[in-house]
């Protein structure tokens, strides 16, 4: 049979204890010795004993937490030994509640981002099936009313190819998905290029644009694809909540380590309370409710590109004066 230690040790005591009680020389130190020594095993066992009670209320605890019961936490006692494993089990314990209610927030959260995205797809969906039906059946008085129909059907369906191309962004981006291509690029041509896209977008509107970016390049390592979709995506929602303004200002300046690319307008702005949550694909404001174009994925995609490319995508608003979106992108020294 293996003993560990501990045993060895109180079997040895207790040979000796008993050795004691043979001398025929029953001096004091022999007493003494007599004393400490039946008094040790009896503190050893009384010390097993509350271990042992330990471990088994500490089962318990955790038996009651795997049960459900994350609320109760295990009380440390007297015994200095146990502290640090106390704290550590109730540390695990509050950190498992978070994790689950943080669960619980997303699905219900995940609910109603679904709920608003399926309301988003159906009211164009709806709409296409109308028109539709009305030109199948003639139902039109004039040659007038038909384009008009084929221009609604044309402005619907890009609305809808715009949402599903953005949900299929998103989750290619949950997944880790997205291939991207890094390269030297100029940020100032490409800047340029995704603004003479819209530029009759900007005069349909009837918005003044200004516009000031460096003759010069601004060379940093990016993808080209990924970059003109966050310009994009910031360009769109400047034009769709801040057109109101009439005046769309963008710039690209050098910053130090960093190029920054601000886009501001005057338009009807952010509140206070709801800036932390503008990036969120989650969330849907106030902000985001007052107007219907848009999938209100653009910013959140706009976001996580960034931080693919190890940059910054911030705003600052105050309603009806300045909504800003700053950009930035580390330089690429060359």
């Amino acid at each position: 049979m293996r003993y560990d230690k501990t045993y060895l040790l109180l079997l040895l005591q207790l040979f000796l204890v008993f050795s004691l009680f043979f001398l025929e020389n029953d001096s004091l130190l022999a007493v003494i010795l007599k004393s400490i020594l039946l008094l040790f095993p009896l503190l050893f066992i009384m010390q097993r004993f509350n271990v042992i009670k330990k471990i088994r209320e500490t089962e318990e605890f955790l038996r009651r937490a795997v049960q459900g019961n994350k609320r109760i936490r295990l009380r440390t006692g007297s015994d200095a030994i146990f502290h640090e494993t106390t704290f550590l089990i109730n540390k695990i314990i509050e950190q498992y509640e978070e994790i689950e209610a943080e669960a619980v927030r997303s699905q219900l959260a995940r609910k109603r981002f679904l709920s608003s995205i399926s309301h988003d797809i159906r009211t164009p969906l709806t709409s296409i099936i109308g028109y539709i039906d009305a030109l199948k059946d003639n139902i039109f008085r004039s040659e007038d009313e038909k384009q008009k129909y084929l221009h609604i059907l044309s402005s619907k369906s890009s609305r809808l190819k715009e949402i599903i191309e953005d949900l299929f962004h998103m989750a290619k981006l949950d997944a880790d998905e997205v291939s991207f291509s890094f390269q030297k690029l100029d940020l100032a041509e490409a800047i340029r290029e995704v603004l003479i896209e819209f530029l009759p977008l900007i005069e349909k509107e009837k918005v003044s644009l200004s516009v000031d970016i460096p003759p010069s390049p601004c060379f940093v390592y990016a993808d080209a694809t990924s970059i003109a979709r966050i310009m994009t995506n910031l360009l769109k929602n400047s034009l769709c909540h801040g057109r109101d303004g009439k005046i769309l200002k963008v710039s690209l300046s050098d910053k130090g380590e960093i190029y920054e690319l601000a886009i501001q307008d005057q338009g009807k702005g952010i509140e206070a309370r709801e800036l932390p949550y503008v990036f969120d694909r989650l969330y849907k404001g106030d902000y985001a409710r007052k107007s219907s174009s848009g999938s209100g994925l653009g910013l959140f995609i706009a976001k996580e590109l960034t931080e693919k490319h190890k940059g910054a995508l911030e705003v600052e608003s105050i309603p009806w004066q300045n909504t800003t979106f700053r950009f930035s992108l580390p330089k690429l020294h060359v």
